[in-house]
C-alpha cells in the first residue's frame, strides 16, 4: 500500500485532514474491510467529521461502517448482495495509471 501511495502522490504531501469534513467514497463495499482500514487511518488525523458515501453495500457492512463514522450515505442496501459488480452494467477495474492520470487532471484545476 505504501508503494501505491507513493506512486499516486508523486512526491506531493498529503492534505491535512485535522478539523475538516472528510467525505470518503467508493464504487460500493462488500465486506467493508478495506474501507475500515482507510477510515481508521483518517481518524488518526482528527477530522471534524467523516462521511462515507457509497452507491451499494450489504446491511452487514453498513453496520460496521456506521460504528466508525459520523454519517453513511448508501443508495442501495441489499440483502441479496453477492458483489459490487452485480449492481453495474459495466464494472471494469481502474488501472493505477488511469487513476494517476485522473488525479493529475483534478489537481491541475
Amino acid at each position: 500500500m505504501q508503494q501505491r501511495e507513493e506512486r499516486y502522490r508523486k512526491g506531493k504531501e498529503p492534505i491535512p485532514l485535522a478539523g475538516k469534513v472528510v467525505v470518503v467514497t467508493d464504487d460500493g463495499i462488500a465486506t467493508g474491510a478495506t474501507l475500515l482500514m482507510t477510515l481508521r487511518m483518517i481518524k488518526k488525523q482528527q477530522p471534524k467529521k467523516i462521511v462515507v458515501a457509497i452507491p451499494v453495500a450489504p446491511p452487514t457492512a453498513i453496520e460496521k461502517i456506521r460504528k466508525e463514522v459520523d454519517e453513511v450515505i448508501c443508495l442501495i442496501e441489499s440483502e441479496h448482495f453477492f458483489g459490487v459488480g452485480q449492481f453495474y452494467e459495466k464494472f471494469s477495474q481502474v488501472e493505477d495509471e488511469q487513476a494517476i492520470e485522473l488525479l493529475e487532471k483534478a489537481n491541475a484545476l
